[in-house]
């Protein structure tokens, strides 16, 4: 499992990105994302590249933690394409200098029967739906559902979104937050 990185990259302490390693620049061709290619994103803030305040204060808090543990801690996540579900798992390890590598693994995946598009939206209305960004579940009414659920058919189907954490995923983080080093 652990013996490819998927993708790679170090922040400092002041969480800016400074180094990329790994398949990066193939893995931003390969996603339609040449604005993400190492060259445009070493020397911004990480910050710059995370959508949502709560999101952002997620990863703020995972930093931290591997900062305060001085250990590698591990974290599983999704990060899903249009045709396929990504699972992958995130190693987060700190230096004396605050400087946290952070080494993503891919897990598994799957494909969907159809693609789902997700369009960031800038405010929320009655047809947004809240996304969590680590584990892709969308609110519906009280629950969190896959995407797929609310496909009718096998089309394609695009959502409006905005960013969140359920509370699945903030379960997890106070976890480790609250696990011995």
């Amino acid at each position: 499992m652990k013996d490819r990185i998927l993708l790679e990259f170090s922040v400092d302490a002041n969480n800016v990105i400074i180094a990329i390693n790994g398949r990066w620049d193939e893995f931003a061709g390969a996603n339609d994302a040449p604005q993400l290619k190492k060259k445009q994103v070493v020397g911004k803030s990480l910050f710059d590249y995370i959508s949502g305040n709560v999101t952002r204060q997620f990863v703020q808090k995972l930093l931290d933690i591997a900062r305060q543990k001085n250990t590698s801690i591990c974290f599983d996540y999704r990060c899903d394409a249009p045709n396929l579900r990504r699972y992958l798992q995130m190693q987060l390890m700190a230096n004396e200098r605050g400087e946290v590598r952070i080494s993503n693994y891919q897990l598994h995946t799957e494909p969907r029967m159809a693609p789902i598009f997700f369009i960031r939206s800038n405010q929320r209305d009655r047809h947004t739906r809240v996304r969590c960004s680590i584990c892709n579940l969308l609110k519906q009414a009280e629950q969190w559902v896959e995407a797929e659920s609310l496909q009718k058919d096998k089309n394609p189907l695009t959502l409006s979104v905005i960013y969140g954490v359920c509370p699945s995923c903030q379960h997890q983080l106070q976890q480790l937050q609250s696990s011995p080093s």
